[in-house]
């Protein structure tokens, strides 16, 4: 309750004045702060009236208030932004009457259930798989004449979920397209992540189409796939004319910071621990580039100098990505 100075009649501010994502917000934390410890919390639908960020801050609440008050707090959501602060084990996915653990972009579960008219979806651990998956693809799709459209690409939470999902709906009757998973190149060798061979679509372009494809397929190395483009990229500087400079303009940099670029990636090749950590260094070199367009840059650069490296990704699942519509 507010006093007005203007006059004796007090100025009141009720529930009637908010907007519906203050009221929820509110109601949401009085009842939460006034539970037992030890107590089950169900919310539905979290996000609804609330801003993306509000609907982000909300769930890092109840992240707290959980371990706080030793709470159990189950929600459900049709929002990204809902899930961006769990850990991966804390989502739970229910797609054609299963659950699933595991993170899963809810535009990934709309390809999935067939809501996004797609004829492939392709399904990777990360979001730098993602950008992998997507600029290796084109490039793949150019070389052989394949049309590229309809191919979905979504990113999940690690290399299990990728690999459920995707055979979880290739086993699906009721799926109007397959899936692909496109894991790093360390989960080739270990067990659980062996590929298995799906049937072509109806209408295959394939010579013959009795061949099968692989529902996993690997990003080429033995380690994690920034590790691998880093090291033939700096391999390319002494055996491929020209690689130094199209990494340069594709790093939207004059061709005069040719040897600055050389340096820095070489530094950070021999002197770098961590590869996830790697472009965002070398991007911190070169004048503070973000590290998303270092990583393109990268991914590019490498996806046309070693088209050996890119066939060797999608020839397995070639029968799937030639199709006709």
């Amino acid at each position: 309750m507010f006093a007005s100075q203007a006059s004796e009649q007090s100025a009141g501010y009720s529930e009637f004045h908010f907007g519906a994502g203050e009221a929820s917000v509110i109601r949401i934390i009085s009842q939460i702060e006034s539970s037992a410890d030890n107590a089950l919390i169900l919310i539905e639908e979290i996000e609804n009236g609330l801003h993306p960020v509000a609907t982000r801050r909300l769930v890092e609440y109840l992240l707290k208030v959980a371990k706080r008050k030793s709470c159990q707090v189950v929600f459900t959501t049709h929002s990204n932004d809902a899930l961006l602060p769990l850990p991966n084990e804390a989502v739970w996915v229910a797609y054609r009457g299963e659950i699933k653990q595991g993170k899963l972009d809810v535009t990934s579960l709309r390809a999935l259930t067939g809501e996004i008219n797609a004829r492939l979806a392709v399904f990777t651990e990360d979001r730098f798989g993602q950008m992998v998956a997507d600029i290796s693809l084109r490039t793949y799709c150019q070389k052989h004449d394949i049309d590229r459209s309809g191919i979905e690409i979504h990113k999940l939470g690690g290399a299990a979920p990728a690999r459920d999902h995707t055979r979880f709906h290739n086993a699906s009757p009721a799926r109007r397209f397959f899936a692909v998973a496109l894991l790093d190149g360390d989960k080739r060798n270990e067990s659980g992540f062996e590929p298995k061979q799906v049937g072509p679509h109806e209408g295959t372009a394939a010579v013959d189409s009795t061949v099968n494809a692989s529902d996993i397929i690997y990003i080429p190395g033995e380690e994690s796939p920034e590790a691998h483009i880093i090291d033939r990229i700096v391999e390319g500087f002494e055996s491929i004319p020209n690689l130094l400079g199209k990494l340069t303009i594709s790093l939207h940099l004059d061709t005069f910071m040719q040897e600055k670029v050389r340096d820095s990636v070489k530094q950070r090749a021999y002197t770098n621990h961590d590869r996830h950590n790697i472009f965002a260094q070398i991007g911190e070199d070169l004048d503070f580039l973000s590290e998303e367009l270092v990583q393109r840059a990268f991914i590019t650069t490498w996806s046309y100098a070693y088209p050996g490296d890119v066939d060797g990704i999608w020839d397995p699942a070639r029968n799937l990505l030639d199709t006709k519509e």
